[in-house]
């Protein structure tokens, strides 16, 4: 007896969900008079360095990876128990295409976890909230929320359902969680 001949032969296989390589990104810095561990004050003024919070500077043509570096300068801002999460948190865990915009192209700006109430800044919003120690995990330098926490955080703060969706599609895709 004769097998009839498999249907899925010629279906193509969605290709592997793609993997973060290093990032690129420049540590905002407090000036140093001596300028061993940063830029001087009057190199800082200067048009080579750009100011990204109290005392912090980044050189000017820091945007080698402008989604990880926005999130690393808003990261300069969070105080002692605070953590980035959502959207941010996702991408420095390899969500590829999960980059702060939404499917309209609308920058989102980066959220923070603080225990306490800040105002917002433009490009980083502060969200009230306590973290339990199994919530925090440190990538690349920067305190996060763990996955789940950071997409519950990221699918609540979503502007409708279908972008909660897609968000949660792009983790599952890049094999998170």
């Amino acid at each position: 007896m004769e097998m009839p001949p498999d249907p899925f032969i010629d279906a193509r296989m969605v290709p592997a969900a793609p993997r973060v390589t290093a990032f690129r990104f420049a540590v905002p810095q407090h000036t140093d008079p001596l300028g061993r561990s940063g830029p001087t004050p009057g190199t800082a003024r200067g048009r080579g360095f750009r100011r990204t919070g109290p005392g912090l500077f980044v050189p000017a043509d820091a945007g080698f990876d402008q989604p990880t570096q926005r999130v690393v300068e808003a990261a300069s801002l969070l105080p002692p128990g605070g953590a980035v999460t959502g959207w941010a948190s996702l991408h420095l865990a390899g969500a590829m295409y999960v980059d702060g915009t939404t499917t309209a192209g609308r920058t989102l700006p980066v959220p923070l976890l603080v225990p306490s109430y800040r105002c917002d800044r433009p490009g980083v919003t502060f969200g009230r909230g306590a973290l339990h120690p199994d919530e925090v995990v440190v990538r690349h330098g920067v305190r996060c929320t763990n996955l789940h926490r950071a997409l519950l955080d990221a699918v609540c703060r979503a502007d409708d359902l279908r972008e909660a969706v897609v968000l949660i599609d792009m983790v599952m895709y890049a094999e998170l969680t």
